[in-house]
């Protein structure tokens, strides 16, 4: 599996390729990735055994959808230490994502996983966002607060582009003024980005309307978001109502605002292009299950649950059947000249936990501003 950073390297690349370059590289490396997880790991041998997998051969893209998946619940286990390939011991970090119960899923990555998500995170954000210096404002704590939030390692990635940055989230605190104070002292030294959960900018351009401040940010900005659309409390957060906020307080347009999907138990992401579509990865497959038998893959176009499969996690098998409801379209070419399917994200299933690290941020919050 080692080989495989060289074509997470060239994710980017893939992206303008045909539908059969982008099946070729992903059926030949969830491929290997199935038959390694399959032949080490005891757990998900007896996974692929119960579901008669155990002789299954991945030799087309449609063979994809008859692997088995891991439901994302496991992680949430107290012995999750089982859907481990590599030896405890061999694993460098943990990252967690909490929703609003408070048990962790915890995602374990070694020596192998780490490299991989290192490559193909930093890959894909310069081919969607091209930014090569700058200053980020970060909507979100520190690395140094919380070490462990997948949320925050994944948007870090981006200092390594940037001259210098801010986090405005100390403590259970969010500071308005601050922000306000940063974004006036770079104007005209840094193009000044954005990075952070939406609740945040959403309540950041609130502020701006309460005290009637208009921004203006560079024609260059990005505002970059992850970590779901809905609050601690259930509201959702309007996605049109935000950006025309955002446009008229930050003075950006809907194409310099930006989500990701993904999760803290997978390397792969799917990012917005300019025209607010989410591009999946060549090397990541997606397909879409049934909401009542999750081992019934959906036609193209029909919603349904959300099932990952991430040939570059070492550590434990990647594919992940989660609860989140989506549609997936293919073989349709985006204007922006992407040619991999794309997808999008419509809700959560029912009686699904809303879980993700930015309602973990916005439960202490909240829970600092009660106390």
């Amino acid at each position: 599996m080692n080989a495989i950073i060289s074509e997470l390297i060239r994710s980017s690349d893939y992206f303008y390729e045909d539908a059969a370059a982008q099946n070729e590289v992903k059926v030949r490396l969830i491929s290997e990735a199935f038959s390694y997880h399959r032949s080490r790991n005891k757990h998900y041998k007896g996974v692929c055994d119960e579901a008669g997998a155990a002789g299954l051969e991945i030799k087309t893209v449609e063979d994809i959808g008859k692997i088995p998946l891991l439901n994302i619940q496991e992680f949430k286990q107290a012995d999750s230490s089982k859907l481990l390939t590599s030896r405890l011991s061999e694993i460098e970090f943990e990252m967690r994502s909490t929703g609003t119960t408070g048990v962790p899923s915890i995602s374990r990555r070694d020596y192998e996983s780490c490299n991989n998500a290192f490559a193909y995170i930093m890959g894909l954000y310069r081919d969607f966002f091209h930014i090569a210096n700058g200053v980020g404002l970060y909507f979100s704590t520190s690395l140094e607060e919380m070490p462990e939030m997948g949320m925050v390692k994944a948007l870090n990635f981006m200092n390594a582009t940037l001259d210098t940055a801010d986090f405005l989230v100390r403590g259970v605190t969010f500071d308005n003024e601050r922000a306000i104070a940063d974004l006036k002292k770079w104007e005209g030294k840094f193009t000044r980005h954005i990075l952070g959960a939406p609740f945040l900018l959403s309540m950041f351009v609130d502020y701006l309307k309460l005290k009637d401040v208009r921004l203006t940010l560079d024609k260059s900005s990005k505002i970059i978001t992850m970590g779901g659309w809905k609050r601690y409390s259930g509201i959702q957060i309007p996605r049109e109502e935000l950006a025309e906020k955002c446009h008229e307080y930050l003075g950006v347009d809907a194409g310099q605002i930006r989500d990701m999907y993904g999760l803290v138990e997978c390397n792969t992401l799917a990012i917005e292009c300019e025209n607010n579509i989410k591009h999946i990865p060549a090397t990541t497959h997606m397909s879409i299950r049934n909401m009542e038998n999750p081992e019934i893959e959906e036609k193209d176009g029909n919603h349904g649950l959300v099932a990952i499969y991430d040939p570059s996690s070492h550590s434990y098998p990647a594919f992940i059947l989660t609860e989140d409801i989506g549609v997936i379209e293919r073989g349709k070419a985006c204007e922006c000249g992407r040619l991999s399917d794309t997808i999008r994200i419509v809700g959560r299933a029912p009686k699904a936990e809303t879980g993700c690290c930015a309602i973990r941020l916005d439960r202490q919050m909240n829970e600092g501003e009660e106390a």
